[in-house]
């Protein structure tokens, strides 16, 4: 059997370990399996979606909030239409490139977009978000570390991180309750902080820092250079299981804390995605979340500078990349399943032969973890639809050094019941691959009849999509025959 090697297309297309094309699949031990398209849960937002955000309490209750440019939101658990929550005071001025980011503080949601004032909602009181007391300063992003909230990206100094007093969201008078801030002269703009326990990684946008919790009076914090190495964008990191995975300059990172960074995307992946996106615009945009279902890291980007169009995932556990193609996105984000009442499924899933999406998905529960995001029509979904199609190349073999092969068949090591195939030769390494007929593989005997002559050879398999299958290994070339000289 010859299997399905990584996903590796910055590698040579001769005498290469990985392959060129493994899309819409989900790395494992030994070999690849489905992955799910997104399926709509909620109505559509009324605008672009700019952000969003699950609120998980203890007894797995879930509130889930969206943003648009000029509005806040709160999904309606009963019919899933969008109920607006923002400030009586007046609409928002929020802009897609900066986006909103939400934390939970306490009794406190967080919103903040960059422009507008920080906004709070206090769960279980409040019926729309308010300008959040103490008069904090405008930023891009917040975030909780330990017993303070975390401002950074601030609008009038992108270079200060600013944090609140201990326990109390509403104290940001410097050295007030340990209230206080830390500028960098050095390094950038401060891209992402990443909470570790008490402590924090601070990446800006040409360094990374330790933000260590002293507990000494007068010192709340005190910050350390770790590297010269930060990230390209807000939105182009995140975190997961104490790592923090992000987009560089120079490729794609992991960073644990005490250990440095340590790079993930090269000879693999780095320059394949830098050719793709293309210009400063489309780094700003591009988006990481963690999958927590699936295990994977997920950075959607843009060739086109207003949506995210394609998306590319990172498997940490098995160390493997995949490309994915899960269509127009506005937004990713790790999350938590809503859960439905029966009387809910009823109206939403009337027949229940016709629904796309498995009875035993989490979904259905309240407080599971999901992968989610907004689709093309603004709609909140999880990915936990139907299979996406799968395509998956080997790489390019030589059956005998330095003479050419003819395959007549060879076979999919799969259980997917329908599976296409086809076979691209070259008739010289640097040569061009020129791709055969694709053929549906037989229900008889699992085989794609090809029959074609080459000095190397690329077998390529195709799943379509909505197909029942749960893995796939590689192929047999099972009938093969080494031909004269080259």
């Amino acid at each position: 059997m010859t299997p399905f090697a990584a996903y590796a297309p910055d590698q040579p297309g001769f005498y290469s370990a990985g392959s060129p094309l493994i899309r819409n699949v989900i790395p494992t031990q030994s070999g690849y399996r489905p992955f799910p398209a997104l399926a709509a849960l909620s109505s559509a937002l009324p605008a672009q979606p700019q952000g969003f955000f699950f609120n998980v309490e203890v007894d797995n209750t879930v509130t889930i909030f969206a943003a648009t440019a000029d509005k806040l939101y709160k999904l309606d658990a009963t019919d899933y239409s969008w109920d607006d929550v923002s400030r009586s005071s007046g609409a928002y001025t929020g802009n897609s490139t900066q986006g909103w980011t939400f934390a939970r503080f306490g009794d406190q949601v967080l919103a903040t977009n960059g422009n507008d004032d920080v906004q709070s909602f206090i769960v279980g009181t409040s019926t729309k978000f308010a300008d959040l007391a103490g008069s904090p300063p405008k930023a891009r992003r917040v975030a909780v570390v330990g017993d303070h909230v975390v401002l950074y990206g601030l609008t009038d100094n992108p270079n200060r991180i600013q944090w609140s007093g201990t326990n109390d969201a509403t104290e940001w008078t410097p050295l007030k309750n340990n209230a206080d801030y830390q500028d960098f002269p050095e390094g950038g703009e401060i891209m992402f902080v990443a909470a570790v326990e008490r402590n924090a990684i601070v990446l800006q946008r040409f360094k990374a820092r330790a933000m260590t919790a002293t507990g000494e009076s007068g010192f709340v914090f005190t910050f350390a250079e770790i590297e010269s190495r930060g990230a390209v964008s807000h939105r182009a990191c995140t975190a997961h299981g104490g790592r923090v995975f992000f987009l560089s300059e120079d490729g794609f990172f992991v960073m644990t804390p005490g250990a440095g960074s340590q790079p993930i995307g090269a000879e693999r992946v780095d320059a394949t995605f830098k050719a793709a996106v293309t210009s400063v615009e489309n780094l700003e945009i591009v988006t990481a979340a963690a999958d927590p279902i699936n295990k994977m890291i997920v950075w959607a980007y843009s060739t086109n500078g207003t949506t995210l169009d394609r998306a590319i995932g990172y498997a940490w556990q098995v160390d493997r990349w995949v490309d994915l193609e899960l269509g127009t996105l506005f937004g990713l984000s790790a999350g938590a399943t809503s859960g439905y009442t029966l009387e809910a499924l009823a109206v939403e899933y009337p027949n229940l032969d016709a629904m796309t999406i498995s009875l035993d998905s989490p979904r259905w529960l309240g407080g599971r973890p999901a992968f989610a995001g907004f689709d093309a029509s603004y709609r909140l979904g999880f990915f936990d639809g139907a299979n996406l199609e799968a395509t998956l190349d080997t790489a390019d073999m030589s059956f005998s050094e330095g003479r050419k092969a003819r395959i007549r068949a060879f076979r999919p090591i799969t259980d997917a019941t329908a599976i296409y195939g086809q076979i691209g030769n070259k008739s010289r390494w640097n040569g061009p691959t020129a791709w055969g007929l694709e053929r549906l593989a037989s229900s008889q005997t699992g085989r794609v009849i090809v029959n074609q002559s080459g000095f190397t050879h690329r077998i390529r398999c195709r799943i379509p999509s909505g197909a029942d299958w749960t893995g796939i290994a590689g192929v047999e070339a099972i009938e093969s025959t080494v031909q004269g000289l080259k």
